[in-house]
């Protein structure tokens, strides 16, 4: 090259019949400062007279100092050369932009990820579990490189797997770990004549974790009551977490959310495992309680759930008496749509049906205390009336 970089080259294209393509390649093998690059070109012959020569002016520019890092860069990026048509004999001189490029050889880049990352975020399953990734082999550009063969080690060779990209350039496969330990899945492509050879790995985790079991309780005034409470008093949930032996697990973290407002409560388990949560609500309805463990080093994810009920004691009372009135007219004709509370249990005990007569008593006057009194009802009144309820369900 002269002192701007560019060479004069002279080819002489011979006469031969069939001949249509003159292949052409310039290689720069580089130095202490620029780093090597290469063309490659195809000059179209068409039938012409003879001994013609072809002139193709080749630009080679060499750009030192900051220049040689442009080039490091772009190394195999695309160059323009000259490619074009001439006359078999013809001569010509390559001046001003050049009209067409072929590269030798493109740096193919490889990726991987996991398609579903660990439940913690630190790559890490459990022994039997799927681990599944996915690749992508792209050129420079980033676009992907399709029906290009992949090959995927796992681990120390315990599975290799031969995969195709699809037209994106993506494959996926999986693999489940038998031993725990820490474990490296290499992926390879071998490279073409167009592209450079790329190679990446992931490391991952497999753990032997001890299974959980999430609890979740309600602290009720007596075990043989529902979880029901009245407007505006407090309701006590514990949640307990413990390994498969039933041990508790001090000092982790439970996810708790109560209705469906959304809001999480972050709690930390005692040295028995359990913590706790109060929560007191004005709206009446059924609330889903659910609590999450979200695993640890040594131990499995686990989910608790459980529900609870907010009722007005006066309406509740009503409901449990319509409840036991409409099971026992299926079981007495006789008992008229109209019928007083009163004249209810006359029929009932005339009958003769096995029930609990004192429970029977005792609903009939909770009844009429909370359908026609307008004094507070409140849980002692609640309490006595589904234990009656109760015991007649039961007969």
């Amino acid at each position: 090259t002269d002192e701007l970089g560019v060479a004069l080259l002279m080819i002489d294209v011979p006469d031969e019949e069939g001949l249509t393509i003159v292949p052409l390649r310039v290689s720069y093998e580089g130095d202490g400062t620029n780093l090597p690059v290469s063309y490659l070109a195809s000059l179209q012959v068409r039938s012409g007279g003879l001994g013609w020569l072809v002139w193709a002016l080749l630009p080679v520019l060499l750009v030192l100092g900051a220049g040689a890092g442009y080039l490091g860069s772009r190394r195999f990026g695309r160059r323009t050369v000259l490619a074009s048509a001439w006359p078999s004999g013809a001569a010509a001189v390559a001046s001003g932009p050049p009209l067409s490029t072929e590269e030798v050889v493109q740096s193919a880049r490889l990726e991987m990820g996991f398609v579903e990352p660990s439940p913690d975020g630190k790559n890490a399953w459990q022994v039997g579990e799927e681990v599944e990734i996915w690749c992508r082999l792209a050129d420079e550009s980033g676009r992907g490189i399709a029906e290009a063969e992949i090959r995927v080690v796992w681990g120390n060779e315990e599975a290799q797997m031969e995969l195709v990209t699809d037209r994106r350039g993506r494959c996926s496969t999986a693999w489940r770990g038998p031993e725990p330990g820490t474990y490296r899945v290499t992926a390879e492509f071998a490279g073409t004549e167009r592209f450079s050879s790329a190679e990446t790995f992931e490391e991952f985790e497999l753990r032997l974790l001890m299974p959980t079991r999430l609890e979740v309780s309600f602290v009720k005034p007596a075990e043989d009551l529902p979880e029901v409470w009245g407007v505006g008093e407090e309701v006590r949930t514990t949640f307990a977490l413990l390994d498969d032996a039933g041990r508790g697990l001090k000092g982790r973290s439970i996810r708790v959310v109560i209705g469906d407002t959304g809001e999480v409560e972050e709690l930390i388990t005692d040295d028995e495992g359990r913590c706790e949560s109060v929560w007191r609500g004005a709206d009446l309805g059924v609330y889903q309680v659910e609590a999450e463990f979200t695993g640890d080093a040594g131990h499995l994810p686990s989910e608790g759930r459980g529900q609870f009920e907010v009722v007005e004691f006066r309406d509740d009372i009503v409901k449990r008496y319509n409840l036991f009135l409409a099971g026992v007219r299926r079981r007495v004709s006789s008992i008229s749509g109209k019928a007083t509370p009163r004249e209810v249990e006359s029929v009932v005990v005339a009958s003769g049906l096995p029930l609990d007569q004192r429970a029977l008593e005792e609903l009939i006057a909770r009844f009429e205390e909370a359908d026609y009194s307008e004094h507070d009802i409140g849980r002692r009144q609640f309490e006595a009336a589904y234990r009656a309820w109760r015991r007649l369900e039961g007969e």
